[in-house]
Order: structure tokens, then C-alpha cells, then sequence
């Protein structure tokens, strides 16, 4: 039986903002953020090759798993 709390499934809410840069010579940097609404653990990205670098590490980590789980008979 799975649980709310399977590894096999994750759930975020992503919201991206521009900073607006502290000079007009700067650019605007965009940063992003992702809210499990499982726990609403918020994790902070500075740009979306980190924010790629964390989801793709959160799949391939657990992706050892067994893919075949055993039926739930209930």
C-alpha cells in the first residue's frame, strides 16, 4: 500500500520572480522557488540549472527502487 509519504510521486508549487537589479547598468536575475505541498518545505534556487540539478537528483536518487510493488488486495 502506498503512503502520502511515497517516494514514488512528488508534488510542488513553483513560483519564479524577477529581482530587480540594484543599478540600471545591472540586469534583472530571475529566482525561483518550489513548496512541497506535502510539508511546505520551501527550497530557494538562484537560476533554473539549479533548480533542474535538485529535481533530477530527487528522481535518480530514489530511482534504485523497485519499480514492482505488490498489489494492494484491500
Amino acid at each position: 500500500m502506498k503512503t502520502e509519504d511515497s517516494l514514488d510521486n512528488y508534488a510542488y508549487i513553483l513560483r519564479l520572480w524577477r529581482e530587480r537589479p540594484a543599478s540600471p547598468e545591472q540586469m534583472a536575475v530571475w529566482r525561483l522557488s518550489l513548496t512541497d505541498v506535502r510539508n511546505g518545505e520551501r527550497r530557494g534556487f538562484g537560476d533554473p540549472e539549479a533548480l533542474l540539478a535538485f529535481l533530477h537528483e530527487r528522481i535518480t536518487t530514489h530511482s534504485n527502487r523497485s519499480a514492482v510493488e505488490p498489489a494492494d488486495n484491500e
